[in-house]
């Protein structure tokens, strides 16, 4: 159970680091090109995440 707090907390110091970039992404030109990628780039994130979840239990 302790394994899987550090992971929840890691992940949220990750989302936070995300969301940070794509917010300074979004302040430039490239707008709809970086939306795109940032939801490709959580759904990357997620799968490592889970795939490591599930290696721990």
């Amino acid at each position: 159970m302790e394994k899987f707090t550090n992971i929840l907390n890691r992940m949220k110091l990750h989302m936070e680091k995300y969301k940070e970039e794509t917010l300074k992404i979004e302040k430039s030109s490239l707008k709809p090109y970086t939306s795109v990628s940032c939801k490709s780039m959580y759904r990357l994130i997620f799968a490592i995440v889970f795939e490591k979840i599930s290696k721990i239990y």
